[in-house]
This record gives C-alpha cells, sequence and structure tokens, in this order.
C-alpha cells in the first residue's frame, strides 16, 4: 500500500504537466505545430484552389497543384527526417521556412501554369522540411512517461490550426484580397519559426 501511495504521489497533476511541458521548450513548438497546420489547411487547402481559379485555370490544373505538392512534400519529408537525425531538429526550420516564403509570394505573382507548380514543389519541400522537426522535438521533450499525452498535445495544436486556418484566411480574402491572406500565412510561420529558433532547446547533436 505505501508503494502504491508513494506512486500515486508521485504521479504529476495537470498544472504540474503543463509546467513541464512549458520547462521543456515545448510551448513554442506547439505554436509553430499550429501555425504549420494554420498553413496547411488555410494556406494550400483554401488560398489555393481559390487563387488558382482566379487567375483562370481549370479544375484539373488544381488537382495537378495538389498532386506536385504532395509528391514534393512526401519526398522532402524522407530526407528532412534523415538530415535533423544528423545534424539536428532545428537545422531545417529557417530553409524550410524561407521555401515556403518563396512559395507564397511567387503564388501571388506568378500568371502560368509552370510556375504555379513550381510553387507546388516548393511549398512541398518547406512543409516536408519543417515537420519533421517540429514532430521530433516534441517526441525529444516528452517527459518521462507521459510520451502519448505529449505526442497528443502535438495533434492539438496542429488540429486547432488547422480548424482557424480556412475561417481566418477566407475572412481576410473576402474582406480584403489574396494577397492580405498569403502575407498574414506568412507572417504567422515565420514568426512561430523564430519562436523556436530562439528559445525551444536543441535536443540532438551533429554526429
Amino acid at each position: 500500500n505505501q508503494t502504491n501511495d508513494s506512486k500515486t504521489k508521485k504521479k504529476p497533476g495537470i498544472f504540474q504537466l503543463l509546467y513541464l511541458f512549458i520547462k521543456s521548450g515545448l510551448l513554442p513548438v506547439g505554436l509553430m505545430t499550429m501555425s504549420q497546420f494554420f498553413h496547411r489547411s488555410g494556406g494550400r487547402f483554401t488560398i489555393a484552389p481559390l487563387l488558382i481559379q482566379n487567375k483562370g485555370f481549370t479544375v484539373s490544373n488544381i488537382g495537378g497543384f495538389f498532386s506536385v505538392t504532395s509528391l514534393a512534400q512526401l519526398t522532402a519529408v524522407s530526407l528532412s527526417g534523415y538530415i535533423v537525425d544528423k545534424l539536428g531538429r532545428k537545422i531545417l526550420l529557417i530553409p524550410g521556412t524561407g521555401i515556403i516564403l518563396i512559395g507564397l509570394f511567387l503564388f501571388d505573382n506568378s500568371n502560368s501554369y509552370p510556375m504555379i507548380l513550381v510553387v507546388a514543389i516548393l511549398l512541398g519541400i518547406g512543409e516536408g522540411s519543417l515537420s519533421s522537426s517540429t514532430v521530433t522535438l516534441f517526441a525529444d521533450n516528452a517527459p518521462k512517461g507521459y510520451e502519448g499525452v505529449t505526442m497528443g498535445l502535438y495533434r492539438t495544436f496542429g488540429d486547432f490550426g488547422f480548424m482557424i486556418g480556412p475561417p481566418i484566411l477566407g475572412y481576410i480574402i473576402q474582406q480584403m484580397n489574396f494577397s492580405s491572406a498569403l502575407l498574414v500565412d506568412g507572417i504567422l510561420i515565420s514568426v512561430c519559426t523564430l519562436a523556436v529558433v530562439i528559445f525551444a532547446k536543441e535536443t540532438k547533436k551533429r554526429t
């Protein structure tokens, strides 16, 4: 009984868990995860088809954009996973975000379908590069014995961003224009990336 009581006492409560998450540097990583899913659902799934159609392209062109983006992201995820294991979890944060920002800028200024496909490649590579970094940072910083809870928290941040992205960016498009929505998307992911670079702990040494 005493053993069971001591185990019960050692088990952290919800506030202690939140403290552990914040102390581990997971809060900025969580916000970045939110911005990634915000970009994915709001930028890629909401803005992209509307903007492509607004530029005069067909529904099949929109489908091609999504296929190319997915292929680029699939390739980048595999390669970036290897890189963050070898060179550190945060090594791809700035390059990945930079690639996304270039893609968003070109997207706003592209009027030919080949350039739209270039944008698709850039966005896929950028997203794939960032996703490996954030998920491994969450896994590395998980409090011992609460790995499942930590990964659930990762998805909570992500799903929250996925939920708010479309209505927010859709509202901006309706009230202003596509350029403003792309700008907000880019600013959010940039600010969250910088927060991780500055405040989150690197958890993997170069090998």
